[in-house]
């Protein structure tokens, strides 16, 4: 249950953008951001909002509309480190991370403390809870540079048929079917491929002689 004092945090002296964190940086983390006048309307709802110069957010995936930031707490700088008021268990107030992707983010410690204090609104976050598969695919480090920075569930995969040209096309992964994955594909071919936007495609990850991580599906 959260508490009704406010508590610090120590920043990290160097700001970094999503790019630098990655989404595994954020996924199931806590992270201190910094706000813009634009952020602010956000939220609102919450106390100190009207000051406020940081948000303490949790990173989370939603599978269709992609990592996302859950806004816990607001707080301004104190000492060296943030000092933020207490959350809003009544309402909910998130920001994609294609919003924010200019934005400047800092480390938070306390974990421990956080996930105590803040656990009604991260329990409210288990309805995004994927299935076992698509966890176990967001595990897969392998899959990394193929994923979309926004959607880490969606990867870039080359369809593959004789007589036409290696085309890339995003798919949402959805299971494992071993020895290969599995997705809906989001976009429609340019070429007469043999599958359509919507359907299911299946995929293998195959590195290349120098290195780079390809997935591709052959027709």
């Amino acid at each position: 249950m959260e508490g009704n004092s406010t508590s610090d945090v120590r920043e990290e002296t160097v700001g970094m953008n999503p790019s630098d964190i990655g989404f595994r940086g954020l996924y199931h983390n806590f992270i201190i951001l910094q706000l813009t006048e634009r952020l602010k309307s956000v939220a609102n709802d919450f106390p100190g909002a009207k000051n406020a110069e940081y948000a303490l957010v949790y990173g989370y995936i939603d599978h269709t509309a992609g990592l996302t930031l859950e806004i816990l707490a607001l707080g301004n700088k104190s000492g060296s480190g943030v000092h933020f008021e207490n959350g809003n268990n009544t309402i909910r107030s998130f920001i994609r991370i294609g919003a924010v992707k200019d934005c400047v983010f800092y480390s938070a410690d306390s974990t421990e403390e956080y996930v105590s204090r803040y656990m009604e609104k991260i329990e409210m976050l288990k309805g995004y809870a994927p299935s076992e598969d698509i966890e176990k695919i967001r595990d897969m480090t392998l899959l990394d540079s193929c994923r979309s920075d926004e959607y880490p569930d969606d990867v870039l995969v080359y369809l593959i048929k004789e007589d036409c040209k290696p085309e890339g096309c995003w798919v949402r992964v959805e299971k494992i079917d071993e020895p290969r994955l599995a997705g809906i594909l989001l976009n429609e071919p340019e070429q007469n491929i043999g599958c359509h936007k919507g359907d299911m495609v299946r995929f293998r990850i195959q590195q290349l002689k120098d290195g780079t991580i390809v997935c591709f599906s052959n027709f």
